[in-house]
C-alpha cells in the first residue's frame, strides 16, 4: 500500500494537494469538485507555475549560458564587415592628371584637336582678311566675308589637313610637354605645353620657309600664328584626354570668337579707327619719271607718251618656260609707247599701258596697276596664276 500510494501520490501532484486521499485518488476530488473550485484553481496556479518555471530555468541556464559561448565565434564579424570598406576607400583610383602619356592617344583627342586647327584656319582666314583691307596692294582684297566663300574648300582642304596635323604634331607636342614637365618640375604642368609648341612651330615655319623660300619677314609673321595654332590644339587635346569634353564645345565656341573677331573688326574699319587702303591718285605728270625694279633694269615714261625699257625683266616668258627670271634670255630692253587711264569709280581702276618693241611680256591686256603710296608709288604687272598672281613691281628712281 505504501509503494502504491506513492506511485499515485507522484503523478497527482500537479492536479492538486487533495489528490492522495484514496487509494485512487482521482475520484475524491473530482466529486467535490464544485465545492473546492476556488481552492484548487487559485493554490495550484501560483504553486506549480514557480516550480514548473524552475525546472527549466535551472536546466536552461546551461543552455543560455552555453549559447552566447557557441555564438561567441561570430561576434568578431561585426568587426570584420568593415574591412572590405576600408580597403575600398583606401585604394582609390589614380586622378585624371596621372601623367600618363598614352591616355592622349585616343580617338577623342585626336578629333578635338583636329577641329581646333579647322577653327584656327577659319580665324586665321578671317583675320587675314582685315589685315588685308589696311595693306597696300594692287588688287581689293576679298576681305573678312571671304570666309562665307571659302568655308566649303577649307572643309576639303583644312579638315583632312587638320585630322593628320593632330596625330603628327599636336599629340606628340603634349606627350613632349609632359615629359618635360615631369623631367624638371615632378608634375604634369599645363604651361609646358605652350613652351614646346613654340619650339616645335619654330622648326616647322623655318623648315617651309627654307624649302619654299619665303625669306625672313613671312617666316617671322608665320611662326607666332603656329606658335598660337598648335599651343590651342594641344591643350585642348590635353584637356580631353584628362578630363573629357565634347568635340562639338570646340566647333560652337570656336563660332562664337569667328562671329567676334567678325563684329570687332568690321567696327574698327566701319568707325574709321584703321583706315581701309586706297591706292593713290595719280596723273600723267605724276607717271613721266624714270622707274626701277631694283635688280637692275628700267623704264623711262616720257610726257609725250614714249617709253624706252632698259634691262627689265619678263616675268611672263620665264614662268611660261618655268625657268628662273634672271636668265639673261628673259631681260628686254627697247622703245616704245605708254598711256594712262584714270578709274572711272574707284582708284582700283587705274591703267598704265606701255607697248615696248621687243618685250612683250610687258604690254599685259590688263595693263599696269597702281599702287603704293603718295610718298612711294609703284607701278606692277602681273603673271603667273591670274587667281593668285606674282607682281613684277617698279618704283620711282
Amino acid at each position: 500500500m505504501p509503494k502504491s500510494e506513492a506511485e499515485d501520490a507522484g503523478p497527482r501532484e500537479s492536479t492538486g494537494p487533495e489528490g492522495s486521499d484514496g487509494p485512487t485518488g482521482g475520484t475524491g476530488p473530482v466529486k467535490g469538485a464544485t465545492a473546492s473550485e476556488p481552492e484548487s484553481e487559485s493554490a495550484p496556479e501560483p504553486e506549480s507555475a514557480p516550480e514548473s518555471e524552475s525546472a527549466p530555468e535551472s536546466e536552461s541556464a546551461p543552455e543560455s549560458e552555453s549559447a552566447p559561448e557557441s555564438e561567441s565565434a561570430p561576434e568578431p564579424e561585426p568587426e570584420s564587415e568593415p574591412e572590405p570598406v576600408s580597403t575600398s576607400t583606401s585604394a582609390p583610383p589614380p586622378p585624371p592628371e596621372s601623367g600618363d602619356a598614352p591616355t592622349v592617344w585616343a580617338a577623342r583627342p585626336i578629333l578635338a584637336a583636329a577641329c581646333t586647327l579647322y577653327m584656327a584656319a577659319v580665324l586665321g582666314v578671317e583675320i587675314d582678311g582685315f589685315v588685308e583691307l589696311a595693306l597696300p596692294s594692287f588688287g581689293p582684297p576679298p576681305g573678312p566675308g571671304a570666309v562665307l566663300l571659302i568655308a566649303p574648300l577649307l572643309v576639303c582642304f583644312a579638315g583632312p589637313f587638320a585630322l593628320m596635323a593632330s596625330p603628327l604634331l599636336v599629340l606628340p607636342t603634349v606627350s613632349a610637354a609632359r615629359w618635360a614637365s615631369t623631367r624638371f618640375t615632378g608634375r604634369d604642368a599645363w604651361w609646358w605645353v605652350p613652351v614646346i609648341a613654340s619650339v616645335v612651330a619654330a622648326a616647322g615655319t623655318a623648315a617651309l620657309g627654307a624649302a619654299w623660300d619665303l625669306g625672313p619677314g613671312p617666316s617671322a609673321l608665320g611662326w607666332p600664328a603656329a606658335t598660337t595654332s598648335l599651343t590651342a590644339a594641344a591643350l585642348v587635346a590635353r584637356r580631353t584626354a584628362l578630363r573629357g569634353g565634347r568635340v562639338r564645345h570646340v566647333l560652337g565656341w570656336g563660332a562664337v570668337v569667328a562671329v567676334a573677331v567678325f563684329a570687332i573688326g568690321t567696327g574698327v574699319f566701319a568707325t574709321g579707327l584703321v583706315p581701309e587702303y586706297r591706292p593713290p591718285r595719280i596723273d600723267t605728270a605724276e607717271l613721266s619719271r624714270s622707274w626701277t625694279d631694283g635688280e637692275g633694269g628700267t623704264l623711262r615714261l616720257d610726257a609725250d607718251g614714249t617709253a624706252r625699257a632698259d634691262g627689265l625683266t619678263d616675268h611672263a616668258e620665264a614662268d611660261g618656260d618655268d625657268a628662273e627670271p634672271t636668265a639673261a634670255k628673259y631681260r628686254c630692253s627697247g622703245r616704245g609707247t605708254w598711256s594712262h587711264t584714270e578709274g572711272e569709280s574707284t582708284t582700283w581702276d587705274q591703267r598704265v599701258w606701255i607697248r615696248i618693241e621687243g618685250c612683250p611680256g610687258l604690254g599685259d591686256p590688263d595693263g599696269w596697276q597702281v599702287g603704293g603710296t603718295p610718298d612711294r608709288l609703284e607701278l606692277a604687272i602681273g603673271y603667273g596664276d591670274p587667281d593668285a598672281p606674282d607682281w613684277y613691281t617698279l618704283t620711282p628712281r
